[in-house]
C-alpha cells in the first residue's frame, strides 16, 4: 500500500491494520469513521465497491454518507 500527501499517514495505518486482520469491505462499511477526515474515503470506496459487484440493501445507508 502506498499513500502520497497531507493524509497519507492517516490512510495507510487504517488500511494496513485491516489488511493484516484480513478484514474485508464489509469492516469499512460496517465501522463508524470519524467525519470529515481522509479515513472515511476507505468507506466512501467500500460503498462505490458493492455498488459495483450489484451488491443491494446499502444504498440508504450510501445516501447518509453521502457516498453516491
Amino acid at each position: 500500500m502506498q499513500a502520497l500527501g497531507e493524509s497519507a499517514t492517516e490512510l495507510v495505518h487504517l488500511g494496513q491494520a485491516v489488511i493484516a486482520a484480513r478484514g474485508t469491505v464489509d469492516y469499512f462499511v460496517d465501522h463508524v469513521f470519524n467525519f470529515p477526515t481522509m479515513t472515511e474515503a476507505y468507506r466512501v470506496a467500500a460503498f462505490d465497491c458493492l455498488r459495483q459487484l450489484g451488491v443491494r440493501g446499502f444504498e440508504s445507508e450510501c445516501r447518509r454518507t453521502r457516498c453516491t
